[in-house]
């Protein structure tokens, strides 16, 4: 896709809540974008030198630092920012790379940007209604270090983790038992 074609396509998923048919196009492959659940080394691109996968899980033993407590069961869901993302104010970009794999009507491979926000308020309820956990882990490299609001759809008994800065993920064996970490500059809880 040329470059012309890609800015267009890349605000257009960005852009307003207009009725247009080229705006109900963006939402409908946001909707289409496959999230499915993985195993936690998947999910969290443990062997994976390159990781744009994207998706949700329930992960055990989850610290946020090395050798920081450990959250004993939390649903993670992994989303990516673009190599060099817009600062936005109270948001994060966020980008998918697709292919007709991934979205059967695709024709060629596609990088689709939008908001973390406008992601969560049409893609999180359908996880939100699988979680039965006290813990939500909003994985997702935040360069800018923005803070989003917390997302209405989670109720209130839920925290809910979200970074700042990037993130990178570890996994090793403590106590006989596999443990996860995710660092990030810090982790706030919305």
């Amino acid at each position: 896709m040329g470059t012309k074609q890609w800015q267009s396509f890349r605000w257009l998923v960005i852009g307003s809540h207009s009725s247009s048919p080229q705006d109900r196009c963006a939402v409908t492959l946001l909707l289409d974008i496959p999230l499915e659940e993985e195993h936690p080394d998947e999910l969290l691109g443990i062997f994976e030198k390159d990781f744009y996968e994207v998706g949700w899980g329930f992960v055990p033993n989850l610290a946020f630092f090395i050798d920081g407590p450990v959250v004993e069961r939390a649903l993670v869901l992994v989303l990516h920012s673009p190599d060099k993302p817009e600062k936005m104010e109270g948001d994060v970009e966020i980008a998918f790379w697709l292919d007709d794999e991934d979205v059967a009507y695709l024709e060629e491979e596609i990088e689709a940007h939008t908001t973390l926000t406008k992601f969560l308020r049409l893609r999180l309820p359908e996880i939100v209604e699988r979680i039965d956990c006290n813990d939500l882990v909003l994985c997702v490299c935040n360069p800018h270090h923005s803070i989003i609001q917390r997302p209405e759809c989670v109720p209130k008994e839920i925290n809910v983790h979200f970074p700042k800065g990037d993130v990178h993920t570890y996994r090793d064996v403590d106590g006989g038992h596999m443990r996860y970490t995710l660092v990030a500059d810090e982790w706030l809880v919305l």
